[in-house]
């Protein structure tokens, strides 16, 4: 569809639901990140783990790095990088730049998130809030630091510190 060739970005989230549906889901959302890599697209993933909507830790983990291979930039939890590697996020950060993505983004709660790309890595701080529900926050920051990225249009590799804590806020 045109649509989608005009659009600079495509995101998977929630590929627990798309991997576990059935083949004919995985066989779209694998269209999709074809299509996308195919015509110069950036792909942002966010795994989005949810345990109970898979059969074992085991089929999500590999399901994970699936979209993890790929993404060109992922919103990952602190979690998340626990889950997978059982380290911190200065660590899965790495990992994830030397395997997978060109800018990762570990959210890490109230501590607030790690951008990391290439050449540049920056911690900014979360706003001191009394939260009353946390669901969609993750959400709410991937979605807005992508926003963001695109507006600079830069390559995500490229950003500099100080356009990664402006992505970051």
């Amino acid at each position: 569809d045109d649509g989608f060739l005009h659009q600079n970005l495509s995101h998977q989230a929630r590929l627990e639901a798309a991997l576990t549906d059935g083949f004919q889901l995985v066989h779209v959302v694998n269209q999709a990140a074809a299509y996308a890599a195919a015509h110069g697209k950036l792909l942002s993933f966010d795994p989005n783990l949810r345990l109970p909507l898979w059969p074992d830790a085991e089929a999500a983990k590999t399901q994970i790095l699936w979209g993890l291979r790929q993404a060109d930039i992922v919103k990952i939890s602190d979690d998340e990088v626990r889950f997978l590697w059982g380290c911190g996020p200065e660590e899965g950060a790495a990992r994830l730049l030397a395997d997978f993505v060109r800018l990762a983004m570990v959210t890490c709660g109230p501590k607030g998130c790690l951008l990391q790309n290439a050449g540049a890595a920056v911690r900014v701080a979360a706003p001191r809030v009394l939260p009353v529900d946390t669901t969609g926050a993750g959400d709410i920051f991937g979605g807005s630091a992508v926003s963001r990225l695109l507006q600079l249009g830069r390559a995500p590799e490229a950003l500099t510190e100080d356009e990664l804590t402006a992505i970051g806020r």
